[in-house]
This record gives C-alpha cells, structure tokens and sequence, in this order.
C-alpha cells in the first residue's frame, strides 16, 4: 500500500490553491509512492463551507486528486481500538483496514474521478445538525477550565461526574496521586470525548456507534459512560481519545481558543499518527508537535514547511 498523507481541511484549501497541474501531482504522487486521503471529518468540514462555489472547488480538486476511498472516521478508529481489546498500540490494525465504511465513503467512491457528479448536500440541515459540535467547541476552553481549576471555590466537584469518574479510573488503574494532579486536564478532556464519542455519538453519520450498542440497548448515555470505564478503564490514559485530549489541550492553552473547529481539529490530529503524514495550516497543530514531543505527532507536517521543502529542492534541481 502507498503511503498514506492525509489532509485536513486546511491541508487541502492550501493545494487545491496552490497545486493545479494534474500530471504533476500524479507524477509526484508516484515518485514519493504515496496517496493523498480525506476523512468524513475533513470532507464534513468541507461540505459545512457556505461558499457554495468554494465548496464546489474543493470537491472537485478532491475528486481527481485524492484517493478514491475516505480513511475511517474517528468513532470507527475508537470502536475498532475498544474491539482489539484496547491495546498500547494499535496503528497495525488500521493498517488492516484503514477505509470507511460509512455511506459517506460509499458517495466518494461514486463520486470519484466523475465530471458529471458531486455531493448533493442541504446546508442548513447540515448546520442543524453539527450545532452541538460548534457549541461544545466554543465552550470547551471554559468548560476545561472551570472542571480543573481549585481556585474556583464555586464549582462542586462531588456533583461533575467527569471528576468521580476520573477518580474512580484512577483508582482501578492504581494511578499514584501524584500522576492524577498532573495530568488532571488530558485525563478529563479523555472522558469527556469518551461521553460524547463512545456513549452519545458526535459525528455526522453514527451507524458504527449503534452497532456497538446494540447489545446494551437500555444504556442511556451517562449508564452507558459508567458502564464503558467499568470494562475499558484505559481509555482515559492511552490510545485514540487521549490524542485527541492532548490536541485540546494545545488549542485551550492558546489564547485565541476560541474556535468553533475545536472538536474537528482534534479529531483531525488522530490521523498524525493512524496515517504516515498529516499536512495542516493549522499552527495549533505545531504546538501540539512540538511542546508534547511525541512520536504520536511526530508526522505533522505544516503547509509552510511543505513549501520551504519544495523551494529547497526546486533549487537543488536548478543547480544541477
């Protein structure tokens, strides 16, 4: 299989800007022995553009440029994970098995390299439908904070059920006190996506999450919660929702968190590490590179630095 270098939506605003010659991108494609590839999230964010004749643009250059399969969204990557048992590492099994099965994916497959065909969307149903998604990005930052922060003599720990419920983990993992207060924030951003991933379901097209719950279906969400830490405790400290904690925990940190793409982005960050090379404008995702040091992200890969490469070796080729 050819590498695979996934772009997020600003990935992909910047080469369909920049990258207009078809045979060169198949040309180049083949010499670096890799694919281009979209996820339902970035194709999601896309099709949330208002700019009908931009959202036309990017599709199109989509189309014809990328891989005619979606890799898999995140709830697919986090079942899948849950599935395996929860494992330390887990990118092997994507590997397996790396395309979506959404009906998503199936329209991209049709869709894919055809002039005559693009994706039928209504915006304000899909606006509707990803308002929470943009609510819980704007809040998130005081949110993270108000659940974190002991100087707030107001907030009552014993009634947040993310707080007993970090606890209660840390307790059934045997995590020292000392671990609990350091890492406080990622492990409770964790479960917080482990409420909304994994029990309410906080993507466009959920099939997967219904799938998984079929055998529980009395669960509401909250027992739901209780019931996914009771078997799967290490979700709150390691594999798919802890990237994604540590990608918020970047963007909260930040002073201008105030994006309503928050809970996209990190999603998008799973990729950095189930796909060989993420390429972003997103500075956000920098931060996350270089501050946390981890191999996880180590292929993020910023439009900037995309550039700077390419002039370097255009002007290696002039001098030879």
């Amino acid at each position: 299989m050819n590498r695979q270098l996934y772009l997020d939506t600003s990935g992909l605003n910047f080469l369909a800007d920049r990258a207009k010659d078809a045979n060169l991108i198949t040309s180049a494609k083949k010499y670096l022995d890799m694919e281009l590839y979209l996820s339902p999230v970035t194709l999601w964010e896309v099709l949330l553009n208002s700019n009908e004749k931009r959202r036309d643009e990017l599709i199109y250059w989509a189309q014809f440029n990328c891989g005619s399969k979606l890799l898999k969204s995140p709830t697919e990557i986090l079942i899948d994970y849950i599935g395996a048992g929860c494992p330390k590492t887990d990118k092997s099994l994507f590997r397996k098995q790396p395309f979506t099965s959404l009906d998503m994916g199936n329209t991209w497959e049709n869709i894919h390299q055809r002039l005559d065909l693009t994706i039928p969307i209504d915006l304000e149903a899909l606006k509707d439908a990803t308002a929470a998604h943009r609510q819980l990005s704007k809040k998130f930052k005081r949110i993270i904070e108000g659940m974190c922060s002991k100087k707030d003599g107001t907030y009552d720990y014993e009634k947040d059920m993310f707080h007993l419920a970090m606890l209660n983990t840390s307790e059934k993992l045997e995590l020292s006190e000392t671990m609990v207060i350091e890492y406080e924030v990622e492990f409770k951003i964790a479960l917080i996506f482990v409420f909304f991933f994994i029990c309410i379901g906080f993507e466009l097209q959920n099939e997967p999450l219904r799938q998984f719950w079929e055998s529980h279906p009395d669960l509401d969400p909250v027992e739901r919660f209780d019931y996914i830490l009771s078997k799967y405790p290490s979700l709150m400290v390691g594999g798919p929702l802890l990237e994604m904690a540590l990608m918020a925990k970047a963007q909260v940190s930040m002073e201008n968190c105030k994006s309503r793409g928050l809970v996209h982005d990190c999603m998008h960050a799973l990729y950095s590490y189930y796909a060989d090379y993420l390429l972003t404008g997103d500075e956000h995702f920098a931060k996350l590179r270089d501050e946390t040091d981890s191999k996880v992200f180590s292929q993020i890969m910023l439009v900037s630095e995309l550039e700077k490469a390419w002039e370097k070796s255009q002007k290696s080729t002039q001098n030879v």
